[in-house]
């Protein structure tokens, strides 16, 4: 192979490894930044079971920031993703309704719990685009199934998040005699 197509495989190479590490860096502090928000949501919840899906959701953070921790360490050393050991599959395990009905029926403010499964669903979503993206901008069939697998494990956080949402936002417009269609 000539020397100027091999300077420009390498750089091409170079290139696609700064890429990877970057997107495996942005995905990483966005775990990170959903763990903390997942704790913080835990110890501030009013309800048992709101704190145990949260806490649930918090532990799924920490496994994803490992998964892509290890994925970053293996491109910086050898320039390639590597198949994932285990299927990417959300360890989330809550009984729906997560409320118990002595929160539900309490007098307390259930405002912090309304909020924190609307930052939730927020944090969801956007995890889900940006691994969507990484999957499209890939070429590497390692790295594709890897974001795949992170977008849809996000996909069973969004959809958990989003049934709470609804269900407690159902409880507390009827606690309210308010109906609004």
């Amino acid at each position: 192979m000539p020397a100027r197509k091999m300077a420009k495989a390498s750089t091409t190479k170079k290139k696609n490894e700064f890429s990877a590490a970057n997107g495996l860096t942005i995905a990483i502090q966005t775990e990170i930044e959903g763990y903390e928000f997942y704790k913080l949501a835990a110890s501030k919840s009013k309800d048992d079971g709101a704190k145990k899906m949260f806490e649930s959701l918090a532990r799924d953070e920490i496994e994803h920031h490992r998964i892509l921790k290890e994925q970053y360490n293996n491109i910086m050393k050898s320039g390639q993703f590597k198949p994932l050991r285990t299927q990417g599959r959300s360890k989330l395990k809550v009984k729906s309704p997560v409320f118990s009905k002595r929160f539900l029926n309490s007098k307390k403010n259930k405002h912090f719990e309304m909020s924190a499964l609307s930052v939730g669903i927020l944090l969801e979503q956007n995890a889900i685009e940006f691994f969507k993206k990484q999957h499209k901008q890939t070429k590497d069939p390692k790295a594709k199934k890897l974001f795949k697998e992170l977008a849809d494990w996000e996909g069973e956080h969004l959809r958990a998040l989003l049934a709470q949402k609804q269900f407690l936002q159902r409880e507390i417009f009827a606690a309210a005699h308010f109906e609004p269609f």
